[in-house]
């Protein structure tokens, strides 16, 4: 792969850097939302619902839509498949698992495709400070313990991680190799995933048994910041700096989500925890070449 011109790298590592806090903010504002009695459809509505009423409207101005046939597709792996996944591991494994296998599933499945693909073979600081950031997705993980909800094996929940992993590895390697416009595609992917979802929760009883600011809030978590904005902030990520780099920044959301959590619920990280975080961070450091981007720099 050809390097990436200075100043338009750090761009796409800063636009990174905002849909992994985008989608931090998120996770923690899902973990509210199932607290105050959300359901994992009502959640998965708003975060597509989101892009729907929030993008819509600018690609009508704009009159720039993204070709239906791969919109399919990709809202084949992050449309309403991506989250039933992830939410059908839960009733079989603890999070702990989720915020290692995930995570790791989709960086491998990227750079993967990268490299039977296309050749693209990881540098030996791509491969270094991947691994730490997965140690450091490793100990935050030990850190949050937890017990399976004894529903099922906890093989299956795990496959039920590796399969949404594997499909957010397969959308980011696509949005790369396709170049299609970040903001038509969160737009019809939503639109789509809307009109899949909104026939079963209409049907389902119990559905929108919340108050209206409780709805609200969960709306800017879910819809606004985890599955407009963050999306869109993602797809320019993946242009900018390509699909490889990309995925390292899916990675960085459960660290983010640790320091998220203090202002946001109170809850202060414990030495692991710390731990985990540090790690990450260095292996982010290390993977995206910051020392030799810098040397670069005019």
């Amino acid at each position: 792969m050809n390097p990436v011109p200075g100043r338009r790298y750090w761009v796409g590592i800063a636009l990174g850097l905002c849909s992994a806090l985008l989608w931090a903010v998120y996770n923690v504002g899902a973990k509210k939302g199932q607290l105050a009695g959300f359901s994992p459809l009502d959640l998965t509505l708003l975060r597509f619902l989101g892009a729907a009423v929030l993008i819509v409207p600018l690609l009508i101005r704009q009159h720039g839509l993204p070709p239906l046939r791969r919109t399919l597709l990709l809202a084949l792996c992050v449309g309403p498949a991506f989250p039933l996944a992830l939410n059908q591991g839960f009733h079989y494994a603890p999070l702990s698992h989720a915020v290692f296998i995930g995570p790791f599933a989709s960086m491998v499945v990227t750079n993967l495709l990268l490299w039977v693909c296309h050749g693209q073979r990881p540098s030996a600081d791509r491969l270094l400070g991947a691994l730490l950031v997965v140690a450091g997705l490793f100990v935050i993980a030990r850190s949050q313990g937890g017990t399976p909800p004894g529903t099922g094996p906890v093989w299956l929940g795990d496959l039920c991680f590796v399969v949404s992993g594997s499909l957010w590895g397969i959308y980011v390697y696509l949005m790369g190799r396709w170049q299609v416009p970040a903001l038509g595609v969160t737009a019809l992917v939503g639109v789509l995933s809307c009109l899949a979802i909104l026939p079963v929760w209409l049907l389902l009883p119990g559905s929108g048994g919340h108050p209206p600011v409780a709805w609200a809030e969960q709306f800017v978590y879910h819809g606004a910041l985890g599955g407009a904005v963050a999306f869109v902030a993602f797809g320019l990520t993946v242009h900018t700096v390509g699909s490889g780099v990309a995925s390292l920044f899916s990675a960085l959301v459960p660290p983010v989500a640790v320091l998220v959590a203090i202002p946001m619920l109170g809850d202060l990280p414990g030495p692991m925890q710390w731990a985990g975080v540090v790690l990450a961070t260095v292996g982010m450091a290390v993977a995206l070449e910051a020392r030799q981007q810098l040397r670069r720099r005019p």
